[in-house]
């Protein structure tokens, strides 16, 4: 086993704490036992663990309210209209906030991966509201 389901339950633990606003981003830095040892925890390896350690209940409402907003926009217009380039760029949003559930770096570390989902975040709303001028 990685260690991450100890970290998880870390994460959790501490955002009991804190549980409206959080401890802030990137502040907290701990030490837990792991199947493998002793193991620093610096971020939570779970992107909806990290919003709720960093930014509370409020914090992780908003980010969710933003991701969600987003992907049901972006389905429902390329459904709507059939584009097959629009779709191919929700999958791969989808792809990279499924890889989230198991790391941190698609909001929250700046990382390729974290440029290439803002980036279609970007692209997908310039498409959608162009398209929606358009139509």
């Amino acid at each position: 086993l990685s260690g991450r389901p100890a970290i998880w339950k870390y994460g959790l633990t501490k955002f009991l704490e804190k549980p409206v606003l959080g401890w802030a981003s990137q502040t907290l830095v701990g030490t837990i036992e792991t199947p493998s040892g002793t193991e620093s925890v610096s971020h939570f390896h779970n992107i909806v663990v990290q919003a709720l350690v960093c930014s509370g209940a409020v914090g992780t409402l908003i980010l969710a309210a933003f991701m969600a907003g987003r992907a049901f926009l972006s389905v429902r217009f390329a459904l709507k209209r059939g584009d097959a380039v629009f779709a191919a760029l929700c999958a791969m949003l989808a792809a990279i906030l499924v890889d989230g559930m198991a790391e941190v770096t698609t909001v929250f570390v700046i990382v390729f991966i974290s440029f290439v989902y803002w980036l279609y975040t970007g692209v997908l709303t310039g498409l959608s509201a162009a398209k929606e001028d358009a139509a």
